[in-house]
C-alpha cells in the first residue's frame, strides 16, 4: 500500500510540474528578426588572400534597413574602378595593399 502511495503521489506531483509549465510561449519583443551575420566568400576557412586577388563580403544579416560598407584607399571593384563605400548585401572587390581587410567597415540600421 505505501508503494502504491509512493507511484500515485510521484505522478500527481509530475502532471502538476508538467501543467504549472505550461504558461504563455515566449513572445519576442519584436516581430522582426533582427541578427548580424557578416562572411567573405573564404567562409571559415584558413585560406591566404592574395594582393590583388577578388574577394566578395557578404552580409546575410536579418532585419537590416539600410548597410554602409567603407573601404580603404586604393581598394577597387572587380572592374578596376577605385571603391570608397557601397550599401550592397554582396560586393566584390580587389585589395591593393596588405591587410587591407582589417580595414574594412559596415555599419547597419535594423527595424
Amino acid at each position: 500500500m505505501n508503494k502504491t502511495l509512493k507511484y500515485i503521489g510521484g505522478f500527481i506531483g509530475a502532471m502538476a510540474l508538467t501543467f504549472s509549465a505550461c504558461d504563455d510561449s515566449y513572445e519576442a519583443p519584436t516581430s522582426d528578426p533582427s541578427h548580424a551575420y557578416v562572411t567573405t566568400s573564404f567562409g571559415l576557412k584558413n585560406k591566404v588572400m592574395q594582393i590583388n586577388s577578388e574577394m566578395t563580403l557578404i552580409d546575410l544579416s536579418r532585419g537590416v534597413v539600410s548597410r554602409e560598407w567603407t573601404f580603404p584607399e586604393g581598394t577597387t571593384d572587380v572592374d578596376g574602378n577605385e571603391i570608397t563605400s557601397a550599401s550592397d548585401d554582396v560586393i566584390s572587390v580587389v585589395f591593393t595593399k596588405p591587410n587591407d581587410l582589417t580595414n574594412v567597415e559596415l555599419k547597419q540600421s535594423y527595424k
